[in-house]
């Protein structure tokens, strides 16, 4: 343990905020896919709120697990992106876009956090009940689930595009200091699908059967994601600085 912090501690503190956006985000891509009713487990359509419950609580143990890995993926990636802001700083830019994408990433994933949280009640409500004559697998507890699922998908009508604004602006933001080339193109390629996944969000979002949402979605958190990743990686590579002005 002395040897892997001395490691650590060797490591520049961009480094390690790059070691961040990285691993977190490829926790944050694993446990998304992986999630009960989501991309791979027991696959359900976004409007099947029955079929995903169902599917969160037969594989309670995989969900209370992906629920809590998928927080603190988004922590380790909220650490990274401040390290991120100060490395803006440090670079002599003008921070405003950084910081302002930062603020909405953040906040958005805070916001997908609270909905984990959400899913954690709600297949403990299934498994145990909830006492005063709402029992395991009750009525009662079903509509509750139900509930419970519908705040979560607002939560998550809110955060996500949340999170694809902010990766946007912060690719922009950050454009000076990227190295030339695949880099800054990739940043450019971010920041375009976070606009048009947005205006897609709000132009089919509220069309309950649109049935290629899922696709649309997954698409978007997975270029946002890892453009994130790409970023870190860079870090850690010590890539990024005010030399790729010059």
């Amino acid at each position: 343990m002395v040897m892997v912090l001395e490691k650590i501690n060797n490591y520049t503190r961009r480094q390690r905020g790059g070691f961040a956006l990285l691993y977190g985000g490829l926790l944050a891509l694993v446990m998304a896919a992986i999630e009960p009713g989501g991309v791979i487990v027991r696959s359900a359509d976004r409007v099947d709120f029955v079929g995903r419950i169902d599917a969160m609580a037969d594989l309670a143990w995989l969900s209370h697990l992906t629920s809590i890995l998928i927080a603190i993926a988004a922590v380790t990636i909220i650490a990274g992106l401040m390290v991120v802001w100060n490395t803006a700083h440090e670079e002599g830019l003008d921070c405003t876009g950084t910081r302002y994408g930062l603020m909405m990433a953040g906040i958005g994933a805070g916001i997908g956090v609270l909905g984990e949280g959400l899913d954690m009640m709600m297949v403990i409500a299934i498994d145990d009940g909830l006492g005063a004559g709402a029992a395991a697998g009750s009525d009662t507890v079903m509509q509750v689930a139900l509930a419970m699922h519908s705040v979560k998908a607002g939560f998550a009508f809110v955060a996500i595009p949340l999170v694809m604004l902010g990766a946007a602006s912060m690719a922009l933001g950050l454009m000076p200091i990227l190295p030339r080339g695949f880099h800054r193109g990739a940043a450019l390629f971010t920041a375009a699908v976070g606009v048009v996944w947005t205006t897609l969000f709000w132009i089919i979002a509220a069309i309950i059967d649109f049935e290629g949402w899922d696709v649309i979605n997954g698409i978007g958190g997975l270029v946002a994601v890892l453009w994130l990743m790409l970023l870190g990686r860079s870090m850690v590579s010590g890539s990024i600085g005010a030399h790729n002005n010059t």
